[in-house]
């Protein structure tokens, strides 16, 4: 027997076509000198085939166990009682390729990540609209004052959201391999960077809110109130900028539930509070301050709760040192990020300069139209997002269905939010304005509002990819001469030509023609070539 075991043996993987096509979990081991076959000790498993347990049928457990024993008794084996259970090979099975998903089968896949990611998106602004209306019922002085302090306030938070679509962007690769270690290291240094991005933010805008407000041209009438603003709105950036982070690390494990019902959550909390807070106590514009950051501080605390809830485990590992590789990710992320998200603002700064030059009429249409613009841009958030979050990696053939579902979907997008951009233009003007005047202002832009959006909604999808694919620098650098050119294009229309306001509308439409152009175009280039180690 110590012989039969000592000796030179090939080893043979058995399958067993009566177990439902089921992988052999028992080796072979066959000898050259005897021919017996014995069951062999824990060997490594070659590649292709999984090394989890499988269930064996009380007869071939049986089998097996009267061919070990006159194994051990030193019985000859005429007959390979087991042989006749299974069959031998002498390759070893390759896994499957995997699969191609299909456009159709996208879809609603997609779908079920986009639309919670919409609901939260728009969540904001109209947060934001029932803070006006609420401010408004406090008088004159509160309602103006509330325009510098959620500029600053608002603007702020705006450029920190590379918090989080970083954390979808880093994260994501890790999360297709189901790398959990690099996935906590990632939460991790997230969550660091939240909470001190967020401190650092408070005692700026703490000490220099005089400063911030000046920049902005505040009137001496309005600083007061604008600085009582600013200033509690500043001891929410910590949390504000935590909950981003959190959000983030949701949207890169494919989980828009939690971030769905924690937006709906803080409405629930900021409208509350603003009516108590505003109307009913009375405070105006500091109600609307304090609401806002005790919704986001409750967010924060529930964020944790619910994930335990829903057996997520994405925060239980936060205790640790940070990686200083992810940190690294992190800063090359957040430089261009930022710099995108200056060049955007700076757009909308240049159309809002020019809506003014050319008096209060206009000035009060681009005020509204600029508003239902935004709102409705903001559809095609989730298709970045989704993008960034979804985009498989391993898998060419699936990848491209993939873009192909992404970009139909975007363009519909596009379509329908441009068609009731359309319809609220021509018929909802009245809600509002009810000065005819303004109202004809904003019938002369509907086109070139229109053509914007079906041009914005898919561009952000095929800037989504772009950043997906880790080319950062390319965004970031079209994103800056697209707002320069832009620029220099309104100052020619409106001021040589004397296009005025509807000119500069067309101009954004060439802009958003230049945009698809160009992540066009680089959608469509072949993957560098990865270096090869000698």
């Amino acid at each position: 027997m110590a012989s039969v075991m000592k000796t030179s043996a090939h080893i043979k993987v058995a399958k067993l076509p009566r177990l439902e096509n089921r992988r052999a979990s028992l080796m072979l081991l066959k000898t050259k000198s005897t021919g017996s076959v014995l069951p062999a000790q824990r060997v490594q498993m070659p590649v292709g085939l999984s090394r989890r347990p499988v269930r064996l049928s009380r007869q071939a457990a049986r089998t097996c166990k009267a061919t070990a024993a006159a194994a051990e008794e030193g019985e000859p084996i005429d007959k390979p009682t087991v042989a006749a259970e299974v069959e031998t090979t002498d390759e070893p099975k390759l896994a499957a390729a995997p699969a191609v998903v299909t456009v159709q089968e996208w879809v609603p896949k997609i779908l079920a990540f986009a639309i919670p990611a919409l609901i939260s998106t728009l969540i904001g602004p109209i947060l934001s609209m029932i803070d006006t209306a609420y401010v408004g019922q406090g008088g004159l002085v509160d309602l103006a004052a509330l325009a510098p302090g959620t500029l600053i306030s608002d603007v702020t938070q705006f450029v920190f959201s590379w918090l989080g679509v970083g954390t979808i962007q880093i994260m994501s690769p890790y999360v297709a391999d189901r790398d959990l270690v690099a996935m906590e290291k990632i939460t991790r240094t997230a969550v660091v960077l939240a909470v001190v991005s967020g401190v650092v933010v408070c005692a700026w805008h703490t000490l220099c809110v005089g400063g911030l407000l000046a920049s902005v041209k505040t009137p001496q009438v309005l600083v007061e109130k604008a600085s009582s603003y600013v200033t509690i709105r500043a001891m929410g950036f910590p949390v504000a900028f935590l909950n981003t982070a959190i959000w983030g690390v949701c949207l890169a494990n494919r989980d828009t539930l939690t971030p769905l019902v924690i937006s709906l959550l803080s409405m629930v909390l900021n409208l509350v509070g603003d009516y108590y807070l505003c109307v009913v106590c009375g405070q105006g514009i500091a109600g609307a301050a304090w609401a806002t950051i005790v919704a986001q501080y409750i967010s924060a605390l529930a964020y944790p709760v619910l994930l335990l809830s829903r057996k997520k485990t994405y925060l239980n590992k936060l205790i640790g040192p940070v990686d200083g590789q992810y940190m690294g990710k992190f800063a090359a992320f957040a430089l261009p990020s930022m710099f995108v998200t200056t060049a955007t603002l700076s757009v909308y700064g240049v159309m809002t300069w020019v809506a003014n030059v050319e008096g209060v009429v206009v000035a009060a249409a681009g005020k509204v139209i600029a508003s239902v613009f935004q709102f409705l841009a903001f559809c095609g958030e989730p298709m970045f997002q989704t993008m960034t979050a979804m985009l498989p990696r391993n898998n060419p053939e699936s990848k491209g269905t993939f873009i192909q579902a992404v970009t139909t979907l975007s363009g519909i997008t596009g379509v329908v939010t441009g068609l009731i951009a359309i319809v609220v233009t021509l018929f909802g003007a009245g809600i509002f304005t009810s000065d005819p005047q303004v109202a004809g202002e904003m019938v002369k832009v509907v086109w070139p509002v229109f053509f914007s959006l079906l041009l914005i909604i898919p561009s952000r999808c095929l800037q989504g990819l772009c950043m997906a694919n880790g080319d950062f620098l390319y965004w970031a650098g079209m994103t800056a001469i697209n707002a320069i050119l832009f620029a220099a294009a309104c100052t020619y229309t409106t001021v040589t030509l004397g296009a005025g306001y509807v000119g500069m509308w067309w101009v954004h439409v060439g802009l958003y023609v230049v945009t698809m152009a160009e992540f066009t175009w680089r959608a469509v280039q072949p993957p560098k070539p990865k270096a090869v180690a000698s």
